[in-house]
C-alpha cells in the first residue's frame, strides 16, 4: 500500500471514531461548554419541541387553547440528566385544564436530543416559585 493511501485510511478511520465519541458522549460533554448555563438553555431552546410533542401526544387542533404554564426558569429547574438520557418536565393548560408533563430525551448529536414524553399527570400543576 502507498504512503498517500495509508494516510487517506488513517485518515477516515480518525473521523470515524470522533463521529462515534460525540454520538455517543454524555449530556455532560455539551453541558460542560455552557459554564452552568445549560439547563437554561435546554429549557429556552427545548421547549417549543417539547410543546409540540404533547400537541402530537394529545392529537390536539390548531384551534385548542394551550397556555405554558411554566416559566424557563422553571423548566430549567426540572432539567437533569443522567449519561446520555435528559429529563425535563413542563407545565401546561389546555382549555383551562392543567397538565404536568415529563419528558426523557436521549442524546444522540451534539445538543441534539431525540425526546419522548414519559408521564401526563392532569389536573395538577406545581407552581414552582408560588407562595
Amino acid at each position: 500500500m502507498k504512503r498517500g493511501q495509508k494516510i487517506v485510511i488513517t485518515i477516515i478511520i480518525v473521523i470515524g471514531i470522533v463521529v462515534v465519541y460525540l454520538h455517543f458522549a454524555p449530556v455532560s460533554f455539551d453541558a460542560s461548554a455552557c459554564g452552568g448555563g445549560y439547563k437554561r438553555w435546554v429549557a429556552d431552546s427545548h421547549s417549543e419541541g417539547l410543546i409540540n410533542l404533547f400537541i402530537e401526544e394529545k392529537g390536539l387542533d390548531k384551534g385548542t387553547n394551550l397556555i405554558l404554564m411554566s416559566k424557563p426558569s422553571d423548566i430549567a429547574d426540572t432539567v437533569n440528566w443522567n449519561g446520555r438520557d435528559i429529563y425535563a418536565t413542563i407545565e401546561l393548560e389546555v382549555d383551562g385544564r392543567p397538565f404536568s408533563v415529563s419528558y426523557s430525551g436521549k442524546r444522540y448529536w451534539i445538543e441534539k436530543y431525540a425526546w419522548k414524553i414519559d408521564n401526563i399527570v392532569s389536573g395538577i400543576v406545581i407552581r414552582r416559585g408560588a407562595n
